[in-house]
C-alpha cells in the first residue's frame, strides 16, 4: 500500500512539473475565477523560450483537448507584449478574453500611460472578445491575424492611442469596430480585408481622425451610418461592387469633397452624402435609387452630374424640384465632372 501511494505521489510530481506550468498559471483559475482541469500533452515543450516573469503576463483556460483561451494579465507587461499561440502545455490558443482590470487607482484607462507600447497577437488566434485589448492604450498600430473569424464589439475598446489598423484579410464582414462604448481618437488609416463584402452599420461611426479607408475590390454593402461623422475623411471611392451605400453612410464628413462612384454602384441610400464637403458629383446610369436628401446640407454650388437622360423611377423626387439650389445636369459625362 505504501508502495503504491509512493508511485502515484511521484507520478503527480512529474505531471505538475512537465510544460513548466499550469493552464492557470499558480492560481487555477480562470479570469471569471472558475476552475478549470487542464490538459497535459506528454513530452512537449513550450514553444516559446521564455522565463517565469514571461509567463505571469497570461492566464490560460482550457477549451478542448487542444484548444485554450488566454486572458492577459497585463501588471508585469514590459514594452512589447508578444501573445504565445500555445500554452506551456501545448493547447492551441484560439481566443482572447477579456483582460484582467487592474486599476488599482482608480484613474479612467485613457488618463493611464500604459506599459505595453506593441501587441503582436498569435497566429493561431480565431476570436477577439470585448475589452480583450483594454490594457493596450499606448498602442499605435494594430495587426490582426488572418485567421480570425469573429471581432466582438468593443474588441478595441482602450485603445486611445491607436492610429493604424490591419483587418484579417480573409474575413467578409466587418462588423460595428467603434461601437457605443469604443472611443477611438487617433484613428487615422483603416486596412479593410480584401474579401470583405459587408461593412456593418456604425462600423467607424465618429472615428473624427480617420482620414484613409480604401474599400475593397468585391465589397456589396457599405451600412447605414458607417462613416458618419468622420470629419478628417476627405476623399471615397465607392468600387463598382457595391450594390448598396446605406443610409447616412457619409454623413457629416464635413472634409469629404472628393467621391468616385464607380460604373456598376447600384443604389444610395437617404442622407449618404448629406452635410458632406462635395461640390461636384458623378451619378453613373448604373444607380438604380438614390434615397431622399442623399446630398442635402452640401455646399449651394454642388453641381450633380448625372449620366442618365431624366431622373429614373427610384431615384429621390430631389432632382426634379426647382426649389432645390443643387444645379442638376441631366445627360453627363464623367469627365463634365472633372
Amino acid at each position: 500500500m505504501k508502495k503504491a501511494l509512493c508511485l502515484l505521489l511521484l507520478s503527480l510530481l512529474m505531471n505538475s512539473c512537465q510544460g513548466g506550468k499550469s493552464e492557470v498559471n499558480a492560481s487555477s483559475s480562470s479570469a471569471s475565477g472558475s476552475s478549470i482541469s487542464p490538459v497535459e500533452f506528454e513530452n512537449y515543450e513550450v514553444p516559446v523560450d521564455k522565463n517565469d516573469y514571461y509567463w505571469n503576463n497570461f492566464l490560460f483556460s482550457a477549451k478542448s483537448e487542444t484548444t485554450c483561451s488566454v486572458c492577459i494579465n497585463p501588471s508585469y507587461a514590459g514594452g512589447k507584449m508578444e501573445i504565445p499561440s500555445y500554452s506551456p502545455s501545448g493547447l492551441r490558443v484560439v481566443e482572447l478574453e477579456p483582460y484582467l482590470n487592474l486599476n488599482i487607482d482608480g484613474a479612467p484607462d485613457y488618463e493611464r500611460q500604459s506599459p505595453v507600447k506593441a501587441v503582436v497577437l498569435p497566429e493561431t488566434l480565431e476570436q477577439m472578445d470585448s475589452s480583450c485589448l483594454g490594457f493596450a492604450s499606448s498602442v499605435r498600430t494594430l495587426r490582426i491575424p488572418d485567421g480570425v473569424k469573429e471581432i466582438e464589439a468593443g474588441a478595441f475598446g482602450g485603445l486611445y492611442s491607436l492610429d493604424i489598423l490591419y483587418l484579417p484579410a480573409a474575413m467578409t464582414s466587418i462588423g460595428n469596430i467603434c461601437s457605443s462604448y469604443t472611443y477611438l481618437p487617433k484613428l487615422s488609416t483603416v486596412f479593410l480585408p480584401k474579401q470583405a463584402k459587408v461593412l456593418g452599420e456604425e462600423a467607424f461611426k465618429d472615428c473624427s481622425r480617420l482620414q484613409t479607408v480604401p474599400l475593397p475590390y468585391g465589397l456589396k454593402t457599405v451600412g447605414a451610418s458607417a462613416f458618419e461623422g468622420c470629419v478628417s475623411l476627405r476623399e471615397v471611392r465607392i468600387p463598382k461592387s457595391v450594390d448598396l451605400v446605406g443610409d447616412s453612410a457619409y454623413r457629416g464628413c464635413s472634409s469629404l469633397s472628393v467621391l468616385t462612384l464607380e460604373d456598376g454602384v447600384a443604389a444610395l441610400g437617404a442622407g449618404a452624402f448629406r452635410k458632406t464637403a462635395l461640390r461636384k458629383v458623378f451619378l453613373p446610369k448604373s444607380l438604380a435609387s438614390v434615397g431622399a436628401g442623399c446630398f442635402g446640407g452640401c455646399p449651394e454650388d454642388l453641381v450633380i452630374y448625372c449620366e442618365a437622360e431624366t431622373r429614373p423611377e427610384g431615384w429621390d423626387a430631389h432632382f426634379d424640384d426647382p426649389r432645390d439650389s443643387h444645379k442638376v445636369v441631366w445627360g453627363a459625362k464623367r469627365e463634365d465632372a472633372n
